[in-house]
């Protein structure tokens, strides 16, 4: 590879909140910004009091055994430092892939059957350009009498979202073609802020009319299929975007649009090995 080509890189990022319009701000993404106290949980817990708890072992019967119609399980997240609660933290029940936000008082409520009866909670940071951020901790649970209610404490500190950023210039690395599209990984890697979003798999990608042009060419002098998904060595010229939530389901935490390819290949260069896609 040419000395003289960069990989997209970000500048370091100031770490500032968002205001993204298509999404209500957190007040309680930061400290400084409270939301209104919870209100207190009714009915019996599975504590004297609310615990911020860590995992444990669950019996293969509890995990298999659904919470009664008539039960409930409540759960309200708090900054560690102001005690407010936090709003939009994203929850999941262990093993599933449903995702549920917490409210503007950091609380959200499981209850109609259904659901495990002991188990455990995922808790991932809020995020404004995404559904969620990474993950922060899990908390267990059992369910006792009609209603379970939980604390957890999380630093809201701690989640405060990378701004977005555009960074245009050359790029190497690995491209997995697929739906018209493709994923992306630069040869150093992606850019540390990917992590906010416990998403560093890839970049998502965008292909200009030329460079999708540009790349057919490229794959048919090499004697690649069209339809093909064979990941490929290419260098070209775009701009990297993110980090945030980009791609199908938002699965990407950058997007890369894609101005021109100059080159395509099978072959990885010794100083820029083929990547992989967890």
């Amino acid at each position: 590879m040419r000395k003289d080509l960069l990989t997209l890189t970000l500048a370091p990022l100031l770490l500032v909140s968002c205001s993204c319009s298509h999404r209500e701000a957190s007040p309680a993404a930061h400290p400084s910004a409270p939301a209104s106290a919870p209100s207190a949980a009714t009915g019996s817990a599975s504590a004297a009091s609310p615990v911020d708890a860590t995992i444990r072992p669950v019996n293969a019967a509890d995990a298999s055994n659904p919470a009664d119609p008539g039960q409930t399980l409540r759960v309200t997240v708090l900054d560690a430092r102001s005690r407010a609660g936090v709003y939009h933290a994203g929850l999941s029940l262990a093993g599933s892939k449903s995702l549920q936000w917490t409210d503007r008082q950091g609380r959200y409520a499981w209850s109609g059957g259904g659901f495990p009866s002991a188990g455990s909670i995922e808790i991932r940071c809020p995020a404004l350009r995404a559904e969620v951020g990474r993950k922060l901790k899990t908390l267990a649970y059992e369910l006792r009498g009609q209603t379970t209610a939980l604390e957890a404490s999380i630093d809201a500190a701690a989640c405060i979202e990378p701004p977005e950023t555009s960074s245009p210039g050359p790029f190497a690395g690995t491209f997995f073609p697929y739906y018209g599209h493709g994923a992306f990984v630069p040869c150093a890697g992606m850019p540390a802020a990917a992590a906010f979003y416990g998403n560093a798999k890839a970049a998502w990608v965008n292909l200009s009319a030329a460079a999708d042009a540009q790349m057919g060419k490229l794959r048919g002098a090499a004697g690649i299929d069209a339809g093909s998904e064979r990941p490929l060595h290419i260098e070209g010229s775009g701009t990297l975007i993110g980090p945030g939530g980009y791609g199908t389901q938002g699965a990407f935490a950058y997007r890369l649009e894609v101005d021109t390819v100059a080159s395509a290949s099978a072959s990885f260069p010794e100083g820029c090995p083929q990547a992989s896609l967890p």
